[in-house]
């Protein structure tokens, strides 16, 4: 009984408006006048060029889908103590005047995102106040959209204002269809984005771990030569001096893989050499390199080989000698194989070729060839140092 005696008024409730059942009930629409598939890719393209307009774009395109008067999309947020939906997104004549934010426990959207269901509704606003607007909502069909649990969670609407339009199961389909399509190009594109950030990042680490261990083996060789500077003891000398020209050769092979050339064999060798040899005119180099791809990691073993061999015959073949020359070669050798060769017209082996000079003997070069299934083979007569490997 009311306060005067009279009877009471009949305060609508959710289960009064809520009319989804109805769906299943009413004929299909005839075709929209737009494709759907043309509406999808309106939706990726927008996304790829501007995604913050993509709720707008996606509103609209509910909106010519369904010929409803107007459509919007609402996302769920989480607030300390009273989250909200906002529309992000409105098309038709809702746009020009738009509904205020709706708290979530009193929105039509929250049995929608909680039951991952559509919801039809007759007439909203009896029941939820804050849809009284300027234009009426006579109809309306919510259904969830989002992706990821609660990473983005909302619902799309679509909206007649007229009192004629009728939502069926087939305009629920279509909602549904776009729902899942522009959340999932959404995340795909956050996801492309974060692998690109993510990259940049470790290109921007890379170039600056690149620079920095750079400088150190710069350094390092300056320090090297410096401190032979200091050396009276040629032994002592010739250590620092062998030691000063490895370094150097691995500043160069660090160089090679900034440049995109770590797999490039005969770049490789070629600029190992030329780091080797070019500082001193007394010696020439003669290459002799067939073009060769491998993997960056045997390129640079293969390198080292070389390196060492080429340190090997400045140091003893051509030491007395007032000018010389060091021949490289790289040749294929069938079976999918390459050889890799180093010879000087200094002076002759030893008779002993596993003895070690320098610290060059076989016995270090066959541990590297072996890293690459590979192995090393002495000629005395002419003076060869060769190493045959697997190119892959």
């Amino acid at each position: 009984m009311r306060a005067d005696g009279g009877p009471s008024a009949h305060q609508p409730t959710l289960s009064d408006i809520t009319i989804t059942s109805e769906l299943w009930q009413r004929s299909e629409p005839g075709a929209s006048n737009l494709d759907e598939t043309t509406a999808m890719r309106r939706i990726a393209d927008i996304v790829g060029a501007a995604p913050e307009e993509v709720f707008r774009v996606c509103a609209e395109v509910v909106r010519d889908l369904c010929d409803a008067g107007s459509s919007g999309i609402t996302l769920c947020n989480a607030g300390d103590e009273a989250p909200t939906c906002s529309w992000v997104g409105l098309a038709g004549k809702l746009a020009e005047t738009p509904p205020p934010d709706l708290p979530r426990a009193v929105s039509p959207c929250k049995s929608c995102v909680e039951n991952r269901q559509p919801v039809l509704l007759r007439q909203p606003h009896r029941v939820f106040p804050d849809l009284t607007t300027k234009v009426p909502f006579c109809e309306t069909l919510i259904v969830p959209f989002g992706y990821d649990g609660k990473a983005l969670e909302g619902a799309i609407w679509a909206i007649a204002h007229d009192g004629e339009t009728r939502f069926t199961a087939e305009h629920a389909k279509i909602l549904e269809r776009v729902a899942i399509f522009t959340a999932t190009t959404l995340h795909l594109h956050k996801g492309t984005r974060q692998a690109d950030a993510e990259r940049q990042e470790l290109e921007l680490n890379y170039r600056e771990l690149e620079h920095r261990t750079k400088n150190i083996l710069a350094i390092t060789v300056g320090l090297l030569r410096h401190q032979m500077r200091k050396m009276n003891e040629p032994a002592a000398r010739e250590a620092i001096e062998t030691a000063s020209a490895r370094v150097a050769a691995l500043g160069n092979l660090h160089g090679l893989e900034k440049d995109g050339a770590s797999d490039r064999l005969d770049t490789v060798v070629a600029s190992v050499c030329r780091t080797l040899v070019d500082p001193d005119p007394r010696f020439q180099l003669d290459l002799d390199l067939d073009p060769a791809v491998i993997k960056p990691q045997r390129a640079a073993t293969a390198a080292l080989v070389v390196s060492e061999l080429v340190i090997n015959a400045l140091k003893h073949g051509l030491a007395r000698r007032k000018t010389g020359t060091i021949a490289v070669r790289l040749k294929e050798a069938g079976d999918n194989c390459l050889q890799l060769s180093v010879s000087d017209d200094g002076a002759p082996l030893n008779r002993d070729p596993d003895q070690k000079e320098g610290g060059a003997g076989l016995n270090l070069l066959d541990q590297l060839a072996k890293q690459i299934g590979g192995s090393m083979s002495v000629e005395a007569e002419p003076k060869r140092f060769t190493l045959t490997f697997p190119a892959q």
